[in-house]
């Protein structure tokens, strides 16, 4: 959340401390809360890319289909200059499992985005 709140040096040095905290951990949620972090607050976008996928990917097999969502979310930020038609899907996806989990609110908010 620091990254979306602009304070971007305190988001990488969060997600440094957590990176490393993880690198012994091996909690699927670690490691998903991890890669999120380090999506969110890389500077290089094939890096928060990357990494935004493996979270996304991370958060579905801890069984957290509400973080993924959030993943996805960030991902579809970093895409949404360089990629548009890839990140509007990317929020499409987002908003299908909302739906599918039956939670409107964040299915809308995906669907808002996506024309943003």
């Amino acid at each position: 959340m620091l990254a979306i709140s602009g304070r971007g040096e305190e988001a990488r040095s969060a997600s440094a401390a957590l990176d490393e905290m993880t690198q012994i951990a091996v909690h699927p949620v670690g490691r998903a809360a991890a890669a999120e972090a380090r999506g969110a607050s890389t500077d290089d976008p094939d890096a928060a890319t990357a990494a935004l996928r493996e979270a996304i990917e991370s958060w579905e097999a801890a069984g957290r289909p509400l973080n993924a969502i959030r993943a996805g979310v960030l991902l579809s930020w970093r895409l949404r200059d360089g990629e548009p038609a890839l990140a509007a899907a990317v929020l499409e996806t987002a908003a299908a499992t909302a739906d599918r989990l039956d939670v409107p609110h964040l299915a809308v908010a995906a669907r808002a985005a996506i024309g943003s």
